[in-house]
């Protein structure tokens, strides 16, 4: 096994990894200068221990496979590569369960995902060993992916993850076989023009609310998408979409801080929500109402004040049975799919948000403020200016929702739902 100690180098002694390289005949005996690998103190020092130590079980479990002489070769098969590589994202997995640095079942959900769209590209173009990976498959790959139907930022996940795997096996565990660095040049991301401003009209705000009110009175069930570990799917149940609608219609949060909002953090008797960003890890504040800048949402604050008196939780969402709120996402690509709503997604009701607090007369300086980011970023990315609102002295009046807002106002404190 790979071990710490000193060794002298012009006289001076230095720490050294010395490990054994498995991959020789006989067993070779090869040292790495710490201080080369920047492990200048202890922690550094174990920490590149561990790695040479997983670099030695690697190169083992590769002469099992196929022996010395294969081992010795440049040219790997991709399929035994990327079993290695996903057993060392296992032990990551287990290390985070027990509480070690490490990562999380979803994130290696996403690895294994993501590494299959490799593997389905190199199935197609009978691509088996590494030396048949030059500049044209790559840009091929590229090209296969960019013909998905994903959005830009999955595309480019996509090739983040394989870049990753590629620089794996450069950087740590078996000696380099092709260019690497072409490969990260080749797969650099895609540039993401889906990012546009947007608004809803005030008919379809007015849609989105209505048949929200309708889904949670009639109590519609939805059935849920297969699970992430491949287990069946949960039966249909009753899955709450309002809720979530109202506070990013009305607020402009993200989805982390809407998910997190606690009713520690919101101030029913002033109106303000205090709201704690994951992204920037800022506190910012929205009023709700008696801002001299806008009066944002006077009747959504009084919908807030019958959750509140109904909640049995810290959270202002609803819960599934969890400590926390459950991620509405699935959910509500069912809804909108049913309402035939294909823009309804949490971000693009954070951009309407800004956007009809813009038309409405809220410098941009301030609107940034409460919805934290730069004025920069909500020119570039946020505000479409919005032509069909209504003056109105509320952002609810001039998004024509303050008459459904009057209807889920009763609903939430009756329990009855008054069509028209």
């Amino acid at each position: 096994m790979a071990r710490l100690g000193k060794r002298k180098f012009g006289g001076k002694e230095c720490w050294c990894v010395f490990w054994y390289d498995y991959s020789k005949g006989s067993l070779k005996i090869r040292e790495v200068r710490c201080s080369a690998k920047y492990a200048d103190n202890e922690r550094l020092r174990n920490k590149l221990l561990r790695k040479y130590q997983d670099k030695e079980d690697v190169i083992k479990r590769e002469i099992r496979l196929h022996g010395i002489k294969k081992i010795q070769q440049t040219d790997f098969i991709i399929d035994d590569l990327i079993k290695i590589y996903l057993e060392h994202k296992n032990k990551l997995v287990e290390l985070h369960s027990i509480g070690k640095p490490g990562i999380t079942k979803e994130s290696f959900y996403l690895t294994t995902l993501h590494l299959r769209s490799f593997q389905d590209f190199c199935i197609i173009n009978k691509i088996t060993f590494t030396s048949q990976l030059n500049s044209e498959m790559i840009n091929n790959f590229r090209r296969f992916i960019e013909l998905k139907k994903f959005a830009t930022p999955t595309k480019n996940k996509v090739f983040s993850v394989v870049k990753t795997f590629f620089n794996f096996y450069r950087y740590d565990e078996i000696p380099k076989f092709f260019n690497v660095d072409v490969i990260n040049h080749l797969l650099r991301n895609f540039r993401c023009d889906d990012n546009f401003a947007f608004h809803f009209t005030t008919e379809q705000l007015q849609k989105i609310l209505k048949e929200a009110l309708i889904h949670d009175s009639e109590k519609c069930k939805i059935t849920r998408e297969s699970k992430k570990d491949n287990s069946q799917p949960d039966k249909a149940k009753f899955v709450p979409v309002l809720q979530h609608i109202l506070l990013f219609m009305l607020t402009g949060m993200r989805l982390s801080e809407g998910l997190t909002l606690r009713w520690d953090d919101v101030d029913l008797k002033s109106g303000i929500i205090r709201v704690k960003s994951n992204k920037t890890h800022k506190i910012r504040i929205i009023p709700l109402v008696n801002d001299m800048h806008a009066n944002i949402a006077p009747t959504f604050l009084e919908i807030l004040k019958c959750w509140k008196a109904k909640s049995k939780s810290d959270y202002v969402l609803p819960h599934d049975n969890s400590t926390k709120p459950y991620n509405l996402q699935k959910p509500l690509i069912v809804f909108k799919n049913s309402v035939k709503m294909p823009d309804l997604t949490f971000q693009n009701l954070r951009k309407n948000f800004e956007s009809y607090l813009i038309s409405f007369g809220v410098p941009s300086s301030i609107d940034a403020i409460w919805l934290g980011h730069s004025p920069a970023v909500a020119e570039k990315h946020y505000i479409s200016y919005v032509f069909s609102r209504l003056q109105g002295k509320t952002i609810e009046q001039a998004m024509q929702i303050d008459k459904i807002l009057d209807k889920i106002l009763i609903f939430y404190r009756t329990d009855k739902y008054l069509i028209a």
